[in-house]
């Protein structure tokens, strides 16, 4: 499970804590007294969840602004580069969530499309189109940001 973990997050200490947070929880919530048709999905889902709230909560230590905006191609005003990171993150925090996390998971940790779409259990083509969108998207607003702000 911590080998999952560290999928998401890229920190085998932050995953291991995770990890050992999500089995107390489930301890407490008295979740293995019950019956769970399939115990092994029902942990491994449990675990993404915990790593996503995580890394939604969690600002990004790098984003790779270099790859970022060589996908969109867009002409930024001249200022200064913490305003622009400011700026693209709170047009990724606006994205819908399926769409953030995919593009986060991408840009921020730099999984491939492959991987993504492996940790999130979801298709390639999904992958794909949900960074294409959040792509279009970005590059809809950066380019509607005024010269002189």
């Amino acid at each position: 499970m911590v080998i999952y973990a560290t999928i998401f997050i890229q920190d085998m200490q932050i995953a291991e804590d995770l990890i050992q947070d999500l089995f107390v929880e489930l301890w407490y919530k008295k979740v293995f007294r019950r019956t769970i048709n399939n115990p092994k999905v029902y942990l491994f889902t449990s675990a993404k969840n915990k790593c996503l709230m995580y890394l939604r909560k969690k600002r990004p230590e790098y984003l790779q602004f270099d790859d970022l905006f060589d996908e969109l191609q867009v002409n930024l005003p001249e200022i200064d580069e913490e305003r622009v990171i400011f700026f693209v993150e709170k047009i990724i925090d606006e994205l819908p969530d399926k769409r953030a996390v995919i593009i986060k998971l991408h840009f921020y940790k730099g999984l491939k499309y492959r991987e993504i779409a492996d940790v999130l259990g979801i298709s390639l083509n999904t992958v794909k189109t949900q960074i294409r969108k959040a792509l279009h998207q970005l590059r809809e607003k950066l380019n509607k940001l005024p010269n002189n702000i």
